[in-house]
C-alpha cells in the first residue's frame, strides 16, 4: 500500500511539471488575446468585470503620457524573446519616452510574493506575468492539497476501522494512520516548498525580466568613473596629468 501511495505521489507531482511545461505557450497565447483589444488612452478606466492581470495592464498603460500600439503592448509581454520587434516599434520614441515606458512596464516582486503566499495557487506570478511560475504554483499547490485531503480522508477511515471493527488487529489500524501521517507531511512539505518557490521565483523574473526590457529598450547603465592619465610631450620634455571623466 505504502507503495501505491508513493507511486501516485510521483505521479502527481510528474503531472504537475507536465502540465505547467505544456500550457505555457496556450495560457500566454490566451492572455495575449485577452488583452489585445486597441490601445487605451490616459483617461481609461477599468470595469469591474475585469481580472486583476488586465487591471494592472490597464493601470500601466493610463500611466503613461503617450499612447503605445497593441503590437508594441504584446511584445513587452516576453522582451527577451522580442527584443527586435520592440526596438523596431519604439525606434521613434525619445530616450525619456523609453525611460518612461520602462518605468512604467518593469516588473515588481511585492505583491506578487505575498499573493503567492495568500490565497496562493501561484496567483501572484500571473499578475506578475510569469505564466510559467503561475501554473507550476497552482500545479504543486493543487497536488499538496489533495494530499492533505488524502490524509485526512485515510485517517478518517483507520478512526472508523479502530472505533466499529472491535477484531481488527492493532497493526492492521496502525497502518491506516501511518498512510495517513504520510500523505499529510507529505503534502506539508510541498505546500512549504512551493510557497518558497513561490517567494524566489517573483524576485527572480523580476530581475530578468527588467533586465531584458531595459536591453530591448536600448537604456544602457550608466557608468560613472574618474581616471587619470599621464601626458608627455617628447619634443618638450614636459609632463603633465590628465583627468578623464565619465558619466
Amino acid at each position: 500500500m505504502k507503495r501505491i501511495f508513493s507511486a501516485l505521489f510521483v505521479a502527481l507531482m510528474c503531472m504537475a511539471f507536465s502540465f505547467a511545461q505544456e500550457t505555457e505557450d496556450e495560457l500566454y497565447e490566451y492572455i495575449t488575446v485577452e488583452n489585445g483589444d486597441s490601445v487605451k488612452s490616459a483617461d481609461t478606466e477599468s470595469t469591474g468585470a475585469e481580472t486583476s492581470g488586465k487591471k494592472e495592464s490597464k493601470k500601466k498603460e493610463a500611466d503613461l503620457s503617450f499612447e503605445i500600439s497593441k503590437e508594441l503592448k504584446t511584445a513587452l509581454k516576453k522582451p527577451g524573446k522580442n527584443a527586435g520587434q520592440i526596438q523596431e516599434l519604439t525606434f521613434n520614441l525619445s530616450e525619456e519616452q523609453k525611460q518612461e515606458l520602462y518605468d512604467v512596464f518593469s516588473k515588481t516582486k511585492g505583491t506578487a510574493i505575498g499573493m503567492n503566499w495568500l490565497p496562493g495557487f501561484g496567483s501572484g506570478s500571473f499578475v506578475q506575468g510569469d505564466v510559467l511560475g503561475g501554473s507550476l504554483g497552482v500545479a504543486f499547490d493543487t497536488v499538496a492539497l489533495v494530499s492533505e485531503v488524502g490524509g485526512l480522508g485515510v485517517g478518517f477511515v483507520g478512526f472508523l476501522v479502530a472505533a466499529f471493527s472491535a477484531g481488527t488487529a492493532k497493526e492492521e489500524i496502525d497502518k491506516f494512520f501511518g498512510w495517513a501521517a504520510g500523505l499529510m507531511i507529505g503534502g506539508g512539505v510541498l505546500w512549504i516548498g512551493n510557497k518558497i518557490f513561490g517567494t524566489i521565483r517573483p524576485i527572480s523574473f523580476a530581475k530578468n525580466y527588467n533586465k531584458d526590457l531595459k536591453a530591448a529598450l536600448g537604456l544602457e547603465e550608466k557608468v560613472e568613473s574618474v581616471s587619470f592619465l599621464p601626458i608627455v610631450d617628447p619634443v618638450t620634455s614636459n609632463y603633465g596629468l590628465a583627468t578623464q571623466i565619465r558619466f
